[in-house]
């Protein structure tokens, strides 16, 4: 009987070694994943910082964004309104023009010839003709 109980101690405590071993290797394992997640987690860390980094340097670089877009619109109607007043001149000197065109043509004629015959006299002296056909 001695003998059986013997060996039935014997298998508890090769059982319970078992068991401890088993823990042992597990937690072994376990102790390895956590040191690999620890890394990892170092290397999200620095991840995260370099985003954070980014992320605000993105958004200084949109406040700039925003001032220029802003700027170069107040530029735009400025150049609009300015292009306008110049357009409206420009019409109203038109109409001028035209009045005086139906008024006294002959003006308007004698101008548009001596400007034609400086064009072609400037035109003449640019490529070396000396010919003056074409003039009165």
């Amino acid at each position: 009987m001695m003998k059986t109980k013997l060996l039935i101690g014997a298998i508890c405590i090769s059982v319970i070694g078992a068991v401890f071993f088993l823990q042992h290797l597990q937690i072994a394992k376990l102790e390895k994943a956590n040191s690999i997640l620890i890394g990892q987690n170092g290397q999200l860390d620095l991840s995260l910082k370099i985003q954070d980094t980014t992320i605000m340097q993105m958004g200084s670089n949109l406040d700039s964004v925003i001032k220029n877009t802003t700027r170069l619109a107040m530029q735009i109607n400025q150049a609009e309104a300015e292009r306008q007043s110049i357009n409206n001149e420009l019409n109203s000197f038109r109409g001028r023009l035209n009045d005086a065109a139906i008024k006294k043509p002959e003006i308007i004629e004698s101008r548009s010839n001596i400007a034609f015959d400086d064009v072609l006299q400037q035109f003449a002296e640019a490529t070396g003709s000396t010919s003056k056909a074409g003039t009165d």
